[in-house]
């Protein structure tokens, strides 16, 4: 072992004691100022949740567990993964499916054979029932496709289906078309899109009318900037702009 240098410290025992005890010290005064400071924050927490009781209580905050649990399907459906039963009407139609992973609409088919004349519309039925957990709406929306090359839409686009409604699905579709288009049963006539809502308190009262928009309705926005500079004032003859 190499001798220690003459100027090398020499440390004792007991400096090492003392040492220790004033590390010790130390750590036991951070410990204390930390618990300190845990404490000052849940009292903190405690008097804010208190308050935010208080003004729930009162009705001058909305109910967010109400708000949000209505959101993603409340305590009847799992938050990540609702399920949509179907019942099928018809033993030989197809479930709607997704037609590919990620896709928003699942496609529905046609149960019925159908000629849906030009500028005229049919109900057509898909032969199944379905389950909308709650919280959530089924949406009816037209097929791409067939308003691209038909012009075959879905009438009163988007449909909704509530979650209480247990009825056959329907189709409403209308041909826009000059031509007659044919609906063959297993056609896959429209998609099915799976939305959450939202359910509002409904208050009466006096609707604030001092914004930049105010009472502008139908066109008031225009198509083009020239359109938005010519539209006329609220209670003139002139034509709303499209």
């Amino acid at each position: 072992m190499e001798e220690l240098k003459k100027d090398t410290p020499i440390v004792t025992e007991d400096e090492m004691d003392e040492a220790e005890e004033v590390i010790r010290e130390t750590v036991d005064a951070n410990a204390d100022e930390d618990a300190v400071l845990e404490e000052e924050l849940n009292l903190a927490n405690d008097e804010a949740n208190e308050k935010f009781d208080e003004l729930l209580g009162n009705g001058e905050l909305p109910d967010f567990s109400e708000l949000f649990g209505s959101l993603f399907g409340g305590n009847n459906a799992p938050l990540a993964d609702p399920i949509l039963t179907i019942e099928k009407i018809d033993k030989s139609v197809e479930l709607p499916k997704y037609a590919h992973p990620g896709d928003a609409g699942m496609d529905v088919c046609a149960n019925m054979n159908a000629i849906i004349q030009p500028h005229d519309w049919e109900l057509i039925k898909t032969g199944i029932k379905v389950a909308v957990p709650e919280g959530f709406e089924m949406q009816v929306r037209p097929r791409s496709g067939l308003a691209l090359k038909h012009g075959i839409t879905v009438l009163n686009t988007p449909g909704t289906i509530d979650s209480g409604y247990r009825g056959e699905v329907g189709v409403v579709l209308i041909n826009h078309s000059n031509s007659d288009f044919t609906v063959k049963k297993g056609d896959r006539i429209a998609q099915l899109v799976i939305a959450p809502i939202i359910n509002v308190r409904i208050v009466e009262g006096e609707v604030d009318k001092v914004t930049e928009r105010g009472e502008g309705g139908f066109g008031s926005t225009g198509v083009s900037k020239e359109e938005i500079k010519n539209v006329p004032e609220e209670g003139t003859s002139k034509e709303v702009q499209n």
